[in-house]
């Protein structure tokens, strides 16, 4: 309890988005121990901007309740029947999140792969149009089935060499001497094809699958938000 009140001390203070979503985890996480102070009437008592804080912590948004319903039912059910899992994704894509912090968000996770206008790094898909190519419910289900649909030129390449070097990538040219591959991190590796001693070509996207597991409700729909915005 005493962790709690010190966390919304700083409800007081102006704060930004990453304040508010910090102060909203912690007080998730220990909510058990503040919760019943505050029903009885005890927790934050001198600090009435700390405790209407609590209070909209302890009663949800409804919204947001659903989508961490649906998304827990398309992560976690490897057999959800296909008419369910439409379903579920065409709920998702009904709620409006918030532009602004899914670009926070974009330019904080997904920028070590994907490139919108001069920011991140040109290795997966570039995405500053994408929602002209994919609707909400194309981009909720890219993100949480990565391998569900990927096109050929995103598919993940092992080469070997015969000097004992291992790479991984994706194919970015090829002609009849040499491969070049794009790396994790902006790099590029070019192998001449007399050095290769194996190449595999595997039938999966580069993109981590279980990325939606580990982002909060607001953030995976302020994802798609900012997602579905570039155009």
């Amino acid at each position: 309890p005493e962790a709690a009140e010190l966390a919304v001390a700083v409800a007081v203070q102006p704060m930004d988005y990453w304040i508010e979503y910090t102060l909203q985890h912690t007080l998730a996480a220990l909510e058990p121990h503040w919760k019943p102070a505050l029903e009885r009437g005890e927790f934050a008592r001198a600090n009435p901007a700390g405790r209407d804080f609590a209070d909209a912590v302890a009663k949800g948004n409804p919204a947001l309740a659903a989508v961490k319903t649906q998304l827990a039912r398309l992560v976690s059910s490897d057999s959800l029947p296909e008419a369910e899992r439409t379903r579920l994704i065409a709920q998702l894509a009904k709620v409006k999140g918030r532009t602004r912090e899914g670009r926070a968000l974009f330019e904080r996770v997904c920028t070590a792969c994907h490139k919108v206008g001069d920011t991140g790094i040109n290795y997966g898909p570039e995405l500053s149009a994408v929602s002209t190519r994919l609707s909400r419910e194309k981009l909720i289900e890219a993100i949480l089935y990565p391998n569900l649909e990927v096109a050929p030129q995103w598919l993940t390449t092992n080469v070997s060499t015969r000097d004992g070097q291992e790479f991984s990538g994706v194919v970015a040219a090829e002609d009849g001497q040499s491969v070049t591959l794009k790396l994790g991190g902006n790099q590029v590796q070019k192998v001449a094809k007399s050095n290769i001693a194996a190449r595999e070509t595997l039938k999966g996207s580069n993109m981590p699958e279980g990325l939606a597991a580990w982002l909060a409700p607001q953030e995976f729909i302020d994802l798609i938000e900012y997602l579905a915005s570039l155009k």
